[in-house]
């Protein structure tokens, strides 16, 4: 005989209540079975705490007889006397039970988990009756009515019992011989979890290293459909040291509902700022699904915070490798070292990345020894940057095809590269004086033991730094001595030439490119790889909106953005050519190179003298190491002053005079001032009532001393006497070198934007007056020539060799809104020229603006001759394929038989009537040049027809105004 047991907890007075009816279950049930014995460890079954009422234990049979002591959970139990039904207890199933979990429509697309407990039936005993109890984090849900066991039902698990996911889910099994006799031992399972594990909960990363974020869904995911994805997404917070970045390019991991069960990867990277800072902070990453309809209580699912820590395991406690000078080498680990021959060398190679420093030695004065530095190099990938001062090759030009280099520009004279790993190159161009450069290379985390080249090992070890290309050791006493052993001018009298030689792009066994070779072809240049590619995630965790920055850094450029630096667009809004470049048709114009710098300032006179090696101590140490800059940068962590002295002394012996000094107190002062980018602390240690270091240094440090044209105020030159530039080296009345302009002055509308005239030149002096002078002019289909007002625009700097002057004509050939008001354009140009006070303007040159798709080049007797293709028309300054449709007129299409320049009636429409040969005008075009479809002439040869119309009040028409060296003639 069974019954259902009402229970009533003594507390305040119950009224009325109605046990049958007004009742609510006993909580912990299952937890009250006589054979679960109390464990100390355990918490007890307490009912002190319920509320007062009738509570109903449903489908149990509390004990007829005193349980023993601990039983039923709890220290003291309490048993029913005299009411209840006798009968024996099946045993307990023979092993844990473990829930079972699918998924099964519960709406039109929604999902819900269909749960059930999975365990061994008892052997030998049939038509037992298995009774399934359900816990959500240990805590009672339901108890099921005892079925046999090949008819036991399920639970559906969703947001109304569930509530969330993160949670455990756990079932317990007991049998009776009937629904309502004695039942046997309870056997729980173990806790299943519901929702993503986080596998990797807590991850140490060395500063440049990087690490994995592990994840495995433990419950599947429904689907409508064959295969859903579920995303989870990452949200960072970002730290004062930097940032993490991953290879996700959406910020968000992607589950298969078809393969839940795997587990995915995050890879997490410590994008560390490019900063001495000591870095050892905790980063916490954040994440959660993403919207998902097909199951909703997976939407939105938040996931266990990662703690990610990054700490110093090598920091950026090295020097830099430089070049100074003629050429005075210093390595990464800080062996001084001298090269006295020419050539194009390998400065600074990663080993696992494609990153390459070239420098070009020639001679400081073009009759041999000395040699200096003339040119540098910097390749990633298939991006490179070029600064060559040596000659007639472009003096600064780029491929830039993987977006891999971040070139910047700290003043006219100073530019910094960084590359995609964290390592910079700073280039400074020194004054009008001098073509001659200095390098110098800061290494980053990732360049120990990663280094080859003429910087040497970087390992903190100076005996190993002399490794040649070939993998062997340069190995002699000198070469074997420890930095700190190398004192005075010794160090830099050492001349390691089998070194330096194997390091020569020409003799290099390695089959590496020369990076200076304007014919290089782009693709034998190593792509970066795009796995290395990075993404910083700034998402908001309560909108799901995500912010994602993909780069090819490993280094966050917010320092960067912090300084005064410029970034480079090495072409027009990042637009770069990929093609091989091809060499220069129009060569720089040397006796016109030569008559400009020698208008320019010229310096003071060289005087010869002869000093010994003590002499020249005592004046460098006189002229230089008295100097407040000296005495301030020997405060400065890794800035060696006395290799400044060291250089000073071999300078003034190598070339017997001193005009070297100033070269070296650059070179110091550039040192200087970069080790003060790397190092905050500096901007915090000075003694009371003084700045601190680095306001200091700054304070004084002025670009070539304002070469006495001007006064040094707080680090700037204040220039004088109508002279301009950074360093008061410039004669504003004399206009800047013009060398060229991009592409021979050509520029194609399939290759570039064409919105400015990209000029290649010297001496651009952003301080002054810098100004473009536009004369443009224009062509129309029937080879009429009109002039527009000229105008004086601000020109941009992009380079110290390279700017933008910004094109006018295309404004006023617009209306407002923006459509084409002259129709009837066929070619675009303008006269430039350039100006550093606004007021004395240069030699002119000529840009013309054509489409290479439906328009030829080609010169004949030193002019420009434009000719139209085949198949072609040209129509309202736009080429247009032959028989395409007007987009606003289905009747009419470009058909060249009847118009190259104007709309044809149509002939695939029906209702549109075709237009028969001759009835439209425009069928011929003279322009510059005779012009033909076939480019055979249609009047005589050679001649250059124009007929001449007005246009404001200018008008023009002479052919030579497309010659590469004359001005147009002007007719009033």
């Amino acid at each position: 005989m069974s019954y259902v047991i009402f229970v009533f907890i003594i507390g305040l007075s119950w009224g009325n209540a109605d046990p049958c009816t007004e009742n609510s279950e006993l909580p912990y049930a299952d937890l009250r079975l006589v054979n679960n014995m109390y464990d100390f460890d355990d918490v007890a079954v307490d009912d002190r705490f319920l509320d007062p009422g009738w509570y109903r234990v449903k489908n149990e049979d509390m004990p007829m007889t005193m349980p023993a002591f601990l039983s039923c959970g709890t220290k003291f139990p309490i048993w029913l006397n005299g009411i209840g039904e006798s009968g024996t207890k099946p045993p307990s199933i023979p092993s844990k039970p473990e829930v079972i979990v699918n998924t099964t429509l519960v709406g039109a697309i929604n999902h819900a988990f269909k749960s059930r407990c999975k365990f061994d039936e008892i052997p030998g005993k049939d038509n037992l009756y298995y009774q399934v109890t359900w816990y959500i984090e240990g805590t009672y849900l339901t108890t099921l009515a005892p079925e046999l066991y090949n008819s036991l039902t399920h639970i559906i698990l969703d947001k109304n019992n569930l509530k969330s996911l993160g949670r455990m889910v756990s079932c317990s099994v007991r049998a009776r011989k009937t629904p309502k006799g004695p039942p046997g031992l309870s056997v729980k399972s173990t806790d299943r979890y519901f929702g993503i594990e986080v596998m990797t909960p807590y991850i140490h990363i060395g500063r440049g290293s990087n690490g994995t974020i592990r994840l495995r869904p433990t419950v599947p995911i429904g689907c409508y459909g064959n295969n859903c994805k579920l995303n989870v997404a990452i949200y960072t917070e970002t730290d004062t040291h930097g940032t993490l970045t991953y290879k996700q390019s959406s910020c968000a991991a992607t589950i298969n509902t078809t393969d839940w069960e795997k587990e995915i990867e995050i890879t997490v990277y410590a994008n560390d700022k490019d900063r001495h800072d000591v870095m050892d902070t905790v980063f916490d990453v954040a994440l959660r699904t993403d919207r998902y309809e097909f199951h909703e209580i997976w939407a939105f699912y938040a996931l266990p915070l990662v703690k990610v820590r990054v700490n110093d395991t090598f920091g950026l406690d090295n020097g830099a490798c430089q070049a100074n000078n003629d050429p005075h080498m210093v390595t990464f680990d800080q062996r001084p070292y001298d090269i006295q021959f020419p050539g194009d060398f390998i400065m600074y190679k990663h080993i696992h990345y494609p990153i390459q420093v070239q420098s070009r030695f020639r001679s400081c004065y073009g009759n041999g020894y000395p040699y200096c530095v003339f040119g540098v190099a910097v390749q990633a990938g298939k991006d490179l940057f070029v600064i060559d001062r040596s000659g007639n090759n472009a003096p600064a030009y780029t491929i830039c095809m993987d977006s891999t280099l971040d070139v910047r520009r700290v003043n006219p004279l100073q530019y910094r590269i960084y590359t995609p790993i964290g390592s910079r190159v700073d280039v400074n161009i020194g004054n009008v004086r001098s073509k001659r450069i200095t390098v110098h290379i800061y290494p980053s985390v990732r360049d120990k033991n990663s280094t080859l080249g003429l910087c040497g090992t970087l390992t903190n070890d100076c005996p190993d730094d002399f490794e040649m290309s070939d993998g062997d050791l340069f190995n002699n006493s000198e070469s074997r001595r420890e930095c700190e052993s190398v004192k005075g001018t010794k160090g830099y009298t050492f001349q390691p030439d089998k070194f330096s030689r194997s390091w020569l792009v020409g003799n290099l066994i390695t089959g590496d490119l020369n990076l200076f070779n304007e014919l290089l072809d782009d693709d034998k240049l190593q792509a970066w790889n795009q796995d290395l590619k990075r993404c910083e995630c700034k998402s908001n965790r309560t909108t799901s909106q995500h912010n994602v920055t993909c780069s090819s850094s490993m280094v966050s450029p917010s320092a960067r953005n912090g300084r005064a630096e410029k970034q480079i667009n090495l072409t027009k809004s990042n637009h770069c050519k990929r093609k091989i470049r091809t060499k220069r048709s129009i060569q720089t114009n040397k006796k016109q190179q030569e008559h400009y710098y020698r208008r320019r300032k010229k310096s003071v006179a060289t005087t010869m003298i002869h000093m010994t090696e003590a002499e020249a101590d005592a004046y460098c140490r006189s002229s230089l190491g008295n100097t407040k800059l000296f005495s301030l940068c020997g405060d400065v962590p890794y800035v060696k002053t006395e290799h400044a002295i060291q250089a000073c002394i071999m300078d003034v012996m190598l070339s017997n005079t001193t005009d070297w000094t100033d070269s070296s107190r650059e070179t110091l002062q550039d040192r200087c001032l970069s080790e003060l980018q790397l190092n905050s602390t500096l901007e915090r240690i000075g003694t009371a009532g003084h700045p601190s270091i680095a306001a200091a240094i700054r304070e004084i440090a002025c670009p070539g001393n304002c070469t006495s044209s001007g006064i040094c105020v707080n680090g700037t030159c204040d220039c004088q006497g109508g002279f301009g530039g950074i360093d008061c080296s410039i004669d504003l009345s004399i206009p800047p070198y013009f060398e060229e302009l991009l592409d021979n002055g050509m520029c194609d509308k399939q290759d570039w934007e064409c919105d400015v005239a990209m000029v290649t030149g010297d001496d651009f002096i952003a301080e002054g007056n810098l100004r473009c002078k536009m004369e443009p002019f224009w062509v129309d289909i029937d080879g009429v020539m009109y002039t527009e007002q000229e105008e004086t625009v601000p020109a941009d700097i992009q380079t110290f060799m390279n700017l933008f002057c910004p094109l006018t004509l295309t404004r006023h050939k617009r209306d407002t809104s923006g459509q084409s008001v002259v129709t009837n354009l066929f070619v675009e140009a303008y006269n430039v020229s350039l100006s550093n006070d606004g007021i004395h303007f240069g030699d002119l040159h000529t840009l013309f603006i054509y489409d290479s798709k439906c328009q030829t080049v080609q010169l004949s007797g030193g002019q420009q001759v434009f000719l139209l293709k085949d198949n072609y028309c040209f129509i309202d300054n736009t080429c247009t394929d032959e028989y395409d449709i007007n987009p606003e007129n289905v009747c009419q299409m470009c058909n060249p038989a009847v118009s190259k320049y104007d709309w044809s009636t149509s002939k695939t429409v029906a209702e549109c009537s075709p237009v028969a040969p001759g009835d439209e005008s425009n069928n011929y075009l003279w322009v510059i040049g005779p012009v033909a479809g076939s480019f055979v002439a249609v009047a005589v040869i050679g001649a250059v027809i124009w007929r001449i119309k007005l246009r404001k009040v200018k008008r023009v028409g002479d052919s030579t105004l497309f010659s590469d060296n004359a001005r147009p003639e002007q007719r009033t």
